[in-house]
Parts: C-alpha cells; structure tokens; sequence
C-alpha cells in the first residue's frame, strides 16, 4: 500500500487560510448579523486582504454557504454512522434530523440565512456552494430511500409509493417544520424535536379514517 503523501507547504498554508477566513466569517456574522456583515471586515479578522476572501468564496452568500456546508456535512456522516439498525423506522429518522435541529439552533443567525437562501435560490445559477448544499440534499435523499426500501422488504412499511418519493415527502416534512420551529422567539430542541415526531407520525400513517 502506497505510503500517504504529505501536503506541501503550499497546501497547508491555503488550507490554514481557508480556517481562518471561516472562522473570521462566522465571528462576523455571529457579531453583525449576516445583511450587515461586510467581506471588508471578514478580512480584517482573518488577517488577510480582501482579494484573498474571494478566493475562497464567490460572495457572503457562498461564504455563509460554505460554512454550513462544512458543519452539515460532518453532522450528516456522523447522524448516518451511528443509526442503529435495530430501531423503529421512526427513530432512525428521529437520529438522523435531531442533530440537525442542535445544528441550527446552535447559531440561529447563520442558520435562519441559510434556510432561507437555499430556500430562495433557482438551481441552475446559484453560486458553486449552493449547488453543493443541494448536492448533499440529494445524497441524503437517496440513503432515506434506501432506508425505505429495506423497511418495505422487511414488511415494516407499506408500499403507496416508490422509496425516493416516499423519502422525499419525509425530508420535506423535516425542512418544512425547521423552518417554522427556527423562526420562533426561542427554539428548543426537545420541542421541535416532539412536533416533528408527531408530523412523521402522520406522515406514516396518514390522514385515513380507520
């Protein structure tokens, strides 16, 4: 097996850069609030020039993007490693979305302009980290789906429709109610995480009479 390769000292400097440049950015934001917060002031926090920010980021928008790209990714792998296998289909969701609510309750600024600008924005001509936000939506997506399909095998869900609609109402119905519970005066993670179970509960069993 091929010994790993070192970064040369020309990565490592970009790569500390790029640290800061973040770090700076969520400081500012964090501090300003994301409209008030400038890529002057960013640079200044990380002890870099202007010209240096945009080589890391398109604009605020991709910046705020790709700090959140960043986290969600870690909380994304990190929710989908520890699923038991064990568990009602209910609670595998629960553990997949309930770090997310600690995610975006832990800076409500960052997270309520990152909702709403992946909210706002077209697909086909949002900047290169907004695509990689819906990039990684889509790999989600497609694992709930396969979750779908293993509980369908196993006769643990019905079968009204294909896993990846299926999967795709349960991910609307997630990011429909984070909306909502984040816009609150103060969110607290059990409640929201409580009324999203009991909207995935009627998700699941629908609205039929019995």
């Amino acid at each position: 097996m091929p010994a790993s390769v070192e970064p040369s000292l020309r990565e490592r400097n970009k790569a500390e850069r790029r640290r800061r440049v973040l770090e700076a950015a969520r400081a500012v934001f964090k501090e300003f609030g994301y409209e008030n917060a400038t890529t002057r002031e960013i640079a200044t926090r990380a002890g870099v020039a202007v010209g240096t920010v945009f080589v890391y980021a398109r604009d605020k928008r991709d910046l705020l993007m790709t700090i959140v790209n960043d986290d969600l990714e870690a909380v994304t792998e990190t929710s989908f490693a520890n699923l038991d296998g064990d568990q009602p289909f209910l609670e595998k969701l629960i553990a997949l979305f309930e770090p997310r609510y600690r995610y975006w309750v832990r800076d409500p600024e960052i997270s309520t302009f990152a909702l709403h600008e992946t909210a706002a924005a077209r697909v086909k001509d949002v900047p290169s980290e907004t695509d990689r936000f819906y990039r990684r939506r889509g790999r989600m997506l497609e694992r709930i789906a396969e979750m779908v399909e293993v509980e369908q095998r196993a006769g643990r869900l019905g079968t009204p429709d294909d896993p990846p609609t299926i999967a795709l109402f349960l991910m609307g119905t997630y990011l429909a109610h984070a909306r909502f519970w984040l816009s609150e005066r103060d969110p607290q993670v059990a409640e929201g995480i409580a009324r999203l179970r009991r909207q995935l509960e009627l998700a699941m069993q629908g609205l039929k009479p019995p």
